[in-house]
């Protein structure tokens, strides 16, 4: 069995259990009610981690991207600010928008902290709202102008550019 179908089956035993433990946790269904770090980093574990791993580290080999040290990259520019809730995964998760900017701002805080803008400001319900309701076309193509944009004003090193798109 290869390593990745082992990660995978990994990831989504950890994602049933985690699953089961959480049916005992109270969920925050008020809209304007303060998200946990714990909360954010549940919600991680079961909508995120089956693909994206626990430590963050995704596939890339197969198109799912690693969110460690590249992630906080991504808020540096209005486009990719709101690229990361307009992802499909993220868009369509069954959370409320105060998760969704809770769970947003809990990975990258998590993966990402030094790559962040220094004048970084966290997610914001309604900020959330606003970019799920307007999410862009093609999700492959946003990605790439997002990724281009970033390198060339000088945000994005070439390495993390090169790790982020494949290239080499």
């Amino acid at each position: 069995m290869s390593m990745l179908c082992r990660s995978v089956r990994w990831g989504l035993r950890a994602t049933v259990l985690i699953m089961a433990i959480m049916a005992a946790v109270a969920r925050a269904d008020d809209a304007g009610a303060t998200i946990s770090v714990a909360h954010a980093r549940s919600l991680f574990l079961l909508r995120c981690a089956g693909c994206h791993q626990i430590d963050g580290a995704g596939h890339p080999q197969v198109g799912v991207p690693s969110m460690r040290n590249t992630l906080g990259y991504f808020p540096a520019s209005a486009a990719g600010r709101a690229f990361l809730v307009q992802v499909p995964g993220a868009r369509n998760a069954a959370i409320t928008d105060a998760e969704l900017a809770a769970l947003t701002n809990w990975e990258l805080q998590s993966f990402s902290k030094a790559q962040l803008p220094p004048d970084f400001i966290a997610y914001s319900e309604q900020e959330v709202r606003q970019s799920r309701a307007n999410p862009p076309l093609d999700i492959a193509a946003s990605r790439a102008a997002i990724l281009r944009d970033l390198q060339e004003k000088g945000v994005l090193p070439h390495e993390a550019y090169q790790r982020l798109t494949g290239t080499h």
